[in-house]
Formats: structure tokens, C-alpha cells, sequence
């Protein structure tokens, strides 16, 4: 009876140990393959997402190489405009230009016939005297001889003088300031009146020459 029980107790151990070894190896084999299945899953995924991460390198460089053409295409075409603008503004001011000199041309013109015209119908002469004038000028310590010199304008209407005459001084000088070239230059600048009026009937009357030589006798 012990015999046969511890029998059975040994028949018992040995089973559970193959039993157990069985299902261990079960498992491990059940363990492996769903390991080997997961690695593939895993790996699959991996393959898409690099797959996927290649398409979308591709698209977005293709998108920069887009965006960068644009961009020089849009450049371009604002340097266009500016070019095309700095001509429009060139030929602009230049316009503006020659409407200017248009208007200035016909300006003269308009004044050239007034004066003409004037002369047609007025029949009129302007005389230009040389002048001068010795004023006293009174300073600190007693006072000093200045000479005033300008020109003296009458207004003639058919032979006619008439009240539109004026006295214009330019210059006022001192004993000591004259001399041969300062004298020349004050002659100089009264002949050149009768230049300031074009077209016009105006005549400068008088011996400048002797003008001039007063002047010099004023220094002594």
C-alpha cells in the first residue's frame, strides 16, 4: 500500500513536470511568434511612416522650389515697374519741360507784340539821362560829400514829354572810392539800361563820356 501511493506520488510529480515543461514551451513558441508578429507590425509602420516622410520631403521641396520661382518671377516684375516707372517720370519732367519753355517762348512772344503794339499805337520814345547828385552827409566828427548816381527816365508821346519821368539811384559813393574803374563800371551799367526794355523805342541821351569825367573831377 505504501509502495503503490508513494508510486502514484512520483507518477504525479513527472506528470506535472512534462506538463509544465509542455506548457512553458507553449507559450514560448506562443510568446515568439506573437514577439515576431509585433516586430512585423512595428516594422510596417516604420516602412509607411518613412515612406510617408519621403513624400512629404519630396512635396515640400517641390512646394520651396515653387515658392522661390515665384518669388523671382515677382521680383522681376516689380523691377520692371520701377524701370518702367523711372521712364514714365523721365519723360514726365521732361514734358513738363518743354511745356515750360513753350510757355515761356510764347510768353515773350505775347510781350514782344505788346510792346509793338504799343509803339504803333502810342508812337512813344523813352529818354535815359545819366545822373548824378552831391549830398552832404553829416557823422560823427563833422560831415562827408557822397555822390549819388543812377539815371534819369522820360517818357515821350508823339514828340511829347509827358509826367511819367523818375529819377532811379543805383549807387552812392565817396570821394575816395572813385576812380578810372569804378567810373567805368558805373558808365557801363547806365548804357546797359536802355537793353532792359526789348524791342523798345528807348534811347540813352548825353554825352556819357563827359559824364564819365565829372565823376572824376569828383575825387579832387
Amino acid at each position: 500500500m505504501n509502495t503503490l501511493y508513494i508510486f502514484l506520488i512520483i507518477l504525479f510529480f513527472v506528470l506535472s513536470i512534462f506538463y509544465y515543461l509542455k506548457y512553458h514551451r507553449i507559450v514560448k513558441l506562443n510568446s515568439d511568434s506573437n514577439y515576431k508578429n509585433e516586430n512585423l507590425i512595428l516594422s510596417n509602420r516604420i516602412n509607411d511612416l518613412l515612406k510617408r516622410n519621403k513624400e512629404y520631403e519630396s512635396t515640400a521641396k517641390s512646394n520651396i522650389e515653387d515658392l522661390q520661382n515665384n518669388i523671382s518671377i515677382k521680383e522681376q516684375e516689380i523691377q520692371n515697374l520701377k524701370k518702367e516707372l523711372d521712364a514714365n517720370i523721365t519723360n514726365y519732367k521732361n514734358e513738363i519741360l518743354n511745356l515750360k519753355e513753350n510757355f515761356l517762348i510764347e510768353k515773350e512772344k505775347v510781350f514782344d507784340k505788346g510792346i509793338t503794339k504799343g509803339k504803333e499805337l502810342s508812337n512813344y520814345r523813352i529818354e535815359i539821362h545819366p545822373y548824378q547828385e552831391i549830398k552832404q552827409v553829416k557823422k560823427i566828427l563833422g560831415s562827408e560829400d557822397v555822390l549819388n548816381i543812377g539815371y534819369k527816365y522820360i517818357m515821350f508821346i508823339n514828340d511829347t514829354p509827358t509826367a511819367y519821368s523818375h529819377i532811379e539811384i543805383f549807387e552812392t559813393v565817396s570821394k575816395k572810392e572813385i576812380d578810372e574803374e569804378k567810373v567805368n563800371k558805373l558808365i557801363s551799367r547806365i548804357s546797359e539800361i536802355s537793353n532792359l526794355v526789348p524791342n523798345g523805342n528807348v534811347k540813352l541821351v548825353g554825352n556819357i563820356a563827359e559824364f564819365g569825367k565829372n565823376l572824376l573831377n569828383f575825387r579832387k
